[in-house]
């Protein structure tokens, strides 16, 4: 028999603290998990070494970088004699997890199983391969050396990336969310600044692709200042600072919608959305709405840029996108869950 593979991270929302319990087979009150982990994960400063023990289980040892061709089919492994980052299209693959969330009082589990296991659902944004780079160069692509699109307009991006390739989508919040998993789990903090690196959020301008480059491991910052150099978390590149990343997220006012979908997509509308939740005012992030299927939207603030969750949500009023992670000037604002 192939059994699951289960972890689990516990929050007390209670505690202004950062940081989560890793939960073990002995004291998950739920008993989900099966894999006890006793050390922590250790990310990278340019060519140095980092390590996690993560490395040695799925979904996160599946997390891998790839070369796609332009109809979405895998051209080469990061490690096949083929591969080479000059290709337009290096992504990294997410594989398909499944999670579960249980709310106690102020306590938020957070479980991710490798497999199919009763009372848990597929995260609807894993089993799918994200950009390693962002968006940039003479065209739609996923490579070093370019600089980033910005100053355009969603559905902009939105219809240049759809054009010629009816594989490919902008970033979503789906897929965000699924990543949001995996780090949280893996580092059970939700500081992934001090964590990780800062990343390029004390900055004047974009910066181009590839800052990462460098790194050998999967995960870690480049060499330099930090706050002044790009970061990643398993192969992908800045997640947050340098450039803001959207789609399959609407808000009007403080309401809150997702889409699944890519065909569906589109600006200010609830058509093919499906309501998640309200917003709080703009702040410090102090609680979430978390979904059974693995989706999280800031729930209320009040925290601060060293407390509960800290990173910085900003709602306001009429017809909304979502901006998640952060720019190049955001800085202590900036994280996974800048919303």
């Amino acid at each position: 028999l192939d059994y699951a593979a289960v972890f689990g991270v516990m929050w007390d929302t209670s505690n202004s603290s950062t940081a989560l319990t890793r939960l073990t087979k002995t004291s998950d009150p739920y008993g989900f998990v099966t894999k006890d982990v006793t050390t922590e994960p250790v990310p990278a400063v340019g060519t140095g070494a980092g390590s996690s023990p993560f490395d040695s289980f799925m979904p996160w040892s599946g997390v891998q970088e790839c070369s796609l061709k332009s109809d979405g089919s895998i051209l080469a492994w990061r490690g096949d004699s083929g591969y080479s980052r000059q290709n337009p299209y290096i992504m990294v693959y997410i594989p398909a997890f499944y999670v579960t969330q249980k709310r106690s009082g102020t306590k938020q589990y957070f479980y991710v199983s490798d497999k199919p296991k009763t009372g848990f659902t597929k995260h609807p944004g894993s089993g799918k391969f994200v950009g390693r780079y962002v968006m940039g160069g003479g065209g739609v692509c996923s490579a070093p050396n370019n600089s980033p699109w910005v100053g355009i307009t969603r559905s902009s991006a939105r219809n240049e990336t759809r054009a010629d390739r009816p594989k490919f989508h902008l970033y979503d919040f789906a897929t965000y969310c699924a990543i949001i998993w995996l780090y949280v789990v893996e580092f059970a903090d939700w500081n992934c600044q001090s964590k990780i690196g800062r990343g390029y959020i004390d900055n004047s301008k974009a910066e181009k692709t590839g800052g990462t480059d460098i790194l050998v491991y999967h995960t870690g910052r480049a060499a330099g200042p930090d706050g002044g150099t790009a970061v990643q978390y398993r192969w992908v590149e800045n997640l947050w600072g340098n450039v803001y990343q959207w789609d399959g997220f609407n808000a009007n006012g403080t309401t809150a919608y997702y889409c699944t979908d890519p065909s569906q997509y589109a600006d200010d509308t609830t058509t093919g959305y499906t309501q998640i939740g309200t917003l709080p005012a703009s702040g410090w992030i102090k609680d979430l709405t978390v979904t059974d299927n693995g989706l999280l939207i800031p729930k209320t603030v009040g925290g601060s840029e060293t407390t509960f969750i800290p990173d910085y949500a900003d709602s306001s009023s009429g017809w909304r996108v979502l901006n998640v992670g952060g720019g190049w000037g955001s800085g202590s604002s900036a994280g996974l869950l800048w919303f």
